[in-house]
């Protein structure tokens, strides 16, 4: 991390970034791209391969960040059949530089209804 005299907040996170789902259902594997505002919305669209059958979805949602790198994500996903998702995750600034994250972790709030098992996302910003 960085000197204690950074402060952290929504601003730390904009720009581009890409994720890659860990753990979750198994053979299930999530990859995607988001764009942050800096001012605690996002969006973008994810490649969910379930068993081999592949989906595109598309997500938005706002964030949270607090004065020491952690917060909260809310994302609303549109599903196939046309309804939504809401899900809630917590975050974690892993590497940043001059108060802006460069690569952080989020966690769901809750265990997969189908598995029981938490799923987490790595996510980097792009250069």
């Amino acid at each position: 991390m960085e000197q204690a005299d950074v402060v952290y907040g929504n601003h730390s996170i904009r720009g581009r970034y890409w994720f890659r789902k860990v753990g979750g259902i198994p053979d299930q594997d999530a990859l995607g791209g988001m764009l942050f505002d800096g001012k605690g919305n996002f969006s973008g669209t994810f490649v969910l391969n379930v068993k081999g059958t592949v989906t595109t979805m598309a997500y938005s949602g706002t964030y949270c960040v607090e004065g020491d790198g952690t917060g909260t994500f809310t994302w609303v996903r549109q599903l196939s059949d046309g309804g939504t998702q809401e899900m809630h995750s917590h975050i974690v600034a892993l590497r940043a530089e001059k108060g802006l994250f460069l690569e952080l972790y989020s966690s769901l709030d809750a265990p997969d209804p189908e598995s029981g098992e938490l799923s987490g996302r790595l996510i980097v910003r792009q250069p």
